[in-house]
């Protein structure tokens, strides 16, 4: 498993995203990538289709975690 966090990784632009995805796809016992990230809940425009194929473009487990601060956050 890897997690990619700190700085915000979703901030980086898809192909940057899809670079790393492809680069951790080639390690064999790397089985899934676990995205921690803000934007969901502070920018959700950012996650554009483009994002969730650099994202996806793996045969690797895919998760992104949201980090919240406030229950608010996630309200309209």
């Amino acid at each position: 498993e890897v997690i990619l966090t700190g700085g915000d990784p979703l901030m980086l632009p898809a192909k940057r995203i899809e670079a790393i995805t492809q680069s951790l796809a080639r390690i064999s016992h790397v089985q899934v990538l676990r995205w921690h990230s803000r934007v969901p809940t502070v920018d959700p425009a950012r996650i554009t289709e483009d994002m969730v194929r650099a994202l996806m473009n793996t045969a690797q487990a895919v998760y992104v975690a949201v980090h919240a601060n406030h229950p608010d956050e996630f309200g309209p």
